[in-house]
C-alpha cells in the first residue's frame, strides 16, 4: 500500500500526546473524586461510575482521529494494468547529456534545459502516440521504453542532467543504433514510427551517417532539433570558491563547443525527415508538422492508469467508531 499524500502522516505524531492528555485527565478525575470525597460515599450517593464506557469512549475518539488521518493521507492499492490502444505513432526522443549541452547558448539557459523544455511542449501537444526516451554521452542506454503515460514520461525527463550517463564522451552515431533497436519490427505496410534527436551534432568517432542509413533502412523518420549555436560557447562546469563560473578546459584552455548543423542535416536527409534549429521560436511547431505527415499505425501499450483508493475503507471504520463513541454514556446511575 502506498500514500498519495504521505506528508499528512505526520499529523500521526499527535497521537502520542492525545494518549498522554487522555492518562493525565483520568488521572486527575481519580485524585478529584478521591479528595471530594470517599468510594464508599459516592455508592450511598447511588452513584457508581462504569469503568469500561468511561474508558472506551476517549480510546473511540483517539482511534477515529488515526483512521482519519490515514485517509487523509489517501492510501492506494496496486497500479491496475490497463493496455491502452488508439491509432498514432511510436516515438522514441535520444537526448544528448554530454557536457558539451552544459553550454549557455540556447533562449532557455543551457541547451540541455533547452532540450527539456521542447520535449514538455511536445508533451504537452501529443495524444495517442507512444512516447520513450534514450539517452547518450559517451554511451547510451534507454531511460523510458515506449509508454502512453506522458506523466511517467515527464518524470524521467525530470531528472536528466549531464551525470546520467557516466562515460564521458559523446557517441551520437550508438546512440542512434541503439534506439532504432528499441523499435518493434514492422509489417512492409506500416509507418508511423519516428527519431526525435535533441543534440548540438557533436561526434566522437561513432559515425553517426552510418548509423542514420540504418534507420532509413528500417523505415524510420529522424528528425533533428540542433541545440546550441554555429558560433559556439564555452561549456560552464561549476562555480569556483568566490562564485565566479568555472569553465571546461582541455590543455589549458578553454573549451569552445559549436552547433554541428551538418551532420545532423545529413542524417535528417538519409532518412527522409527534417532538420529544424531549436533556436527557432516555432521548432516544436514546425517539428509537429513533420510528424503529422507521417501515417499513424495502430499502437498499444500496458500502463498503469491508476491505484485504487483505499481511503473510503478508513474513514467508514472512523465514522463507526465516533457512531460507538455517541451510543456509550458517561456512567450509570443506580437509585435507591
Amino acid at each position: 500500500m502506498d500514500f498519495a499524500r504521505p506528508f499528512n502522516l505526520l499529523a500521526l505524531l499527535l497521537v502520542p500526546a492525545g494518549v498522554y492528555l487522555w492518562w493525565h485527565r483520568q488521572r486527575w478525575e481519580r485524585e478529584a473524586r478521591r479528595r471530594f470525597a470517599a468510594s464508599f460515599l459516592w455508592a450511598q450517593m447511588g452513584e457508581r461510575p462504569s469503568f469500561w464506557p468511561a474508558r472506551l469512549r476517549p480510546m473511540f475518539l483517539l482511534m477515529a482521529a488515526t483512521l482519519l488521518v490515514v485517509a487523509a493521507a489517501r492510501p492506494q492499492g496496486e497500479p491496475i494494468l490497463t493496455e491502452a490502444v488508439g491509432e498514432g505513432l511510436d516515438l522514441m526522443l535520444l537526448i544528448d547529456v554530454s557536457t558539451s549541452m552544459l553550454a549557455t547558448d540556447t533562449p532557455k539557459g543551457n541547451r540541455l534545459e533547452m532540450a527539456k523544455t521542447l520535449v514538455e511542449q511536445l508533451l504537452s501537444r501529443l495524444e495517442a502516440d507512444r512516447v520513450g526516451i534514450t539517452v547518450f554521452a559517451g554511451n547510451a542506454y534507454v531511460l523510458c521504453p515506449f509508454t502512453l503515460d506522458y506523466n511517467a514520461v515527464l518524470t524521467f525527463l525530470q531528472d536528466l542532467e549531464p551525470q546520467s550517463v557516466r562515460e564521458p564522451g559523446t557517441r551520437l552515431g550508438d546512440a542512434v543504433r541503439l534506439a532504432v533497436k528499441r523499435f518493434p519490427e514492422p509489417a512492409p505496410d506500416e509507418h508511423g514510427r519516428a527519431l526525435v534527436l535533441l543534440t548540438d551534432g557533436e561526434d566522437h568517432g561513432s559515425y553517426p551517417l552510418a548509423a542514420a542509413k540504418l534507420v532509413q533502412q528500417r523505415k524510420i523518420r529522424l528528425y533533428a532539433l540542433g541545440l546550441g549555436s554555429a558560433e559556439g560557447s564555452r561549456i560552464l562546469v561549476g562555480m569556483d570558491f568566490w562564485g565566479n563560473p568555472v569553465y571546461k578546459k582541455y590543455r589549458g584552455q578553454e573549451v569552445i563547443t559549436r552547433l554541428n548543423e551538418t551532420v545532423l542535416k545529413q542524417m535528417a536527409a538519409l532518412t527522409e525527415g527534417a532538420y529544424i534549429p531549436a533556436r527557432t521560436p516555432q521548432a516544436v511547431d514546425l517539428l509537429l508538422r513533420e510528424l503529422n505527415k507521417l501515417q499513424r499505425r495502430a499502437v498499444r501499450s500496458r500502463a498503469a492508469a491508476r491505484r485504487r483508493e483505499l481511503f473510503p475503507v478508513f474513514v467508514l471504520a472512523a465514522l463507526m467508531l465516533l457512531a460507538l463513541d455517541t451510543a456509550l454514556p458517561l456512567c450509570r446511575r443506580r437509585r435507591h
